[in-house]
């Protein structure tokens, strides 16, 4: 049986652990994706991800390409 696919929020949730931000950033940061970002697209499989999604706003394209250098 293969790897379940990995949702948004979970590839956040492993970026925000290794991410090396300050205690500011961290917090400011996570509160913008659990308001906007994990409602939007938190069960949505990553691959799953259309350029559209990614472009509604520079801020969830800046998020979403830095999720997918991981």
């Amino acid at each position: 049986m293969g790897r379940k696919a990995m949702t948004v929020a979970q590839l956040h949730n492993q970026y925000v652990s290794i991410a090396g931000w300050d205690v500011y950033t961290r917090e400011a940061t996570s509160g913008y994706i659990r308001r906007t970002i994990k409602p939007a697209l938190g069960p949505t499989q990553v691959r799953k991800v259309s350029p559209a999604a990614a472009h509604r706003s520079r801020s969830l394209k800046s998020y979403i390409m830095a999720l997918a250098e991981l």
